[in-house]
């Protein structure tokens, strides 16, 4: 317990007013009361990144008051690109708040924007200092990215443009600061590069590149693309229906109506699909569910699918958590658990028996159809080594359910448990063959 009165406590508070987090609390408590701007103002939305983890920005405002707080909510460097702060060209935002510590003051750049590099996971509050501004003095370098040959793609393509002043400046497609490549341009100014699509599978999301240049500070103007790409079916395998009593036949689902009624581990088909060396695999199932309003759009079930890379050394035969070895002589490199609430992609690194091994970003776009009762994963090429195809790559799925970690097996059944097992037997209620891409 947290208190001296607690159960457990030992007799004496836990709080720790030195811990990092209780430090953070209190700055982010003084500041909120210290400028009620913070919890009493307006808030709107000035730009976000609907493809990725990145970069939330919005103002707070209080009548003649305003605050910019910015966020970068991804594990890598982000640009900040061109917010348009609503401010004139040089005025002072002064520092407020950093969740890492003291805020730096900035000048709004050029027409109101601002575009600045955020460290990973950070947070920052600036307010419009009061004062005449300094108007930037224009600079003599330049960037172009020229219009792109198509906005609708269907994998890596190439954009080209001009530079003027400019030695070298990064290519930065959605804010990822941490993958953007280095370009230079040649004696005339001219350049040309890649852009790497092997991280993007959702066809409704709108990507968006610039180049940028932090010294001399340049950047272009954003052009915008989206990913459609082309799949192939490779395989169709049916499963047997109301297999789904584990690999001895004797396993039974929770005494409760909603399993009972549903069998919601009952696996019925397995299609897989592939578009160079990106991978969907849809799952049919007796039913799909929603009774405890999982965010992932299923329940009562969790998939695990194991994916064996072709020509890759190494890989795990154990089914981490799971108190099984995969079927016949697969070794997995890749191992992806989702249920209702969780959705987590690893690489057998450092995985054993009970050990998950590295988690692996980013994990799957996750589609869920209950009028055709399937579930599918997408998962892109590159957190499969970015391989040009996937022939010769072992899948194997099954099924049980996840509360805090694998559901219980015991001999006897009860509300939570599955029942009809021994202790160490495989959680396993159903599974697919093992599945050879062609």
């Amino acid at each position: 317990a947290m208190f001296a009165a607690g159960v457990g406590s030992g007799g004496r508070d836990h709080f720790d007013a030195e811990a990092p987090l209780y430090r953070y609390i209190a700055r982010a408590t003084a500041l909120r009361r210290e400028h009620k701007l913070l919890s009493r103002g307006r808030p709107q939305l000035l730009q976000s990144n609907p493809a990725a983890p990145g970069v939330l920005a919005y103002r707070m405002s209080d009548g003649a008051r305003s605050a910019l707080v910015v966020f970068n909510s991804g594990d890598a460097e982000t640009l900040l690109d061109k917010l348009a702060t609503g401010l004139p060209a040089g005025t002072r935002l002064q520092g407020l708040f950093g969740i890492d510590g003291t805020t730096a003051d900035v000048r709004v750049g050029a027409g109101g924007l601002l575009t600045l590099r955020l460290a990973p996971r950070s947070g920052l509050v600036w307010r419009p200092a009061l004062g005449a501004v300094q108007v930037p003095a224009a600079s003599a370098a330049s960037i172009g990215l020229g219009a792109l040959a198509a906005e609708q793609v269907a994998g890596d393509f190439e954009v080209e443009g001009t530079a003027r002043g400019v030695g070298e400046f990064r290519l930065v497609v959605d804010g990822d600061l941490a993958s953007a490549p280095t370009v230079r341009p040649d004696a005339d100014g001219r350049w040309r590069a890649r852009i790497d699509t092997g991280r993007m599978v959702d066809p409704a999301t709108r990507h968006g590149v610039v180049v940028w240049s932090e010294a001399p500070a340049v950047i272009s103007a954003t052009r915008h693309f989206q990913v459609a790409r082309k799949w192939k079916l490779l395989v169709g395998a049916a499963d047997a229906t109301g297999d789904d009593a584990g690999p001895t036949g004797r396993y039974r689902y929770p005494d409760r109506a909603d399993w009972l009624e549903h069998r919601q581990a009952d696996l019925r088909a397995v299609r897989v699909e592939a578009a160079g060396g990106a991978l969907r695999i849809e799952l049919q199932m007796a039913d799909i569910t929603t009774v405890w309003n999982p965010p992932n759009g299923f329940d009562h079930v969790a998939f695990t699918i194991f994916v064996e890379l072709p020509g890759e050394p190494g890989g795990v035969r154990e089914m981490p958590l799971q108190q099984g070895l995969l079927p016949g002589d697969m070794r997995w490199h890749r191992r992806l658990r989702a249920h209702g609430w969780s959705n987590a992609l690893f690489s057998a690194e450092g995985a054993s028996a009970d050990r998950e091994g590295t988690p692996v970003g980013p994990a799957a776009d996750i589609h869920v159809d209950r009028r055709r009762n399937t579930v599918s994963f997408t998962l892109p090429a590159a957190v499969l080594g970015s391989r040009a195809s996937l022939a010769g790559a072992r899948i194997y799925v099954n099924t049980w359910d996840y509360d805090g970690g694998y559901r219980t097996l015991a001999p006897e059944i009860n509300a939570q448990n599955f029942g009809g097992g021994r202790s160490g037997e495989p959680l396993v209620m159903d599974d697919s063959a093992v599945i050879t891409l062609p």
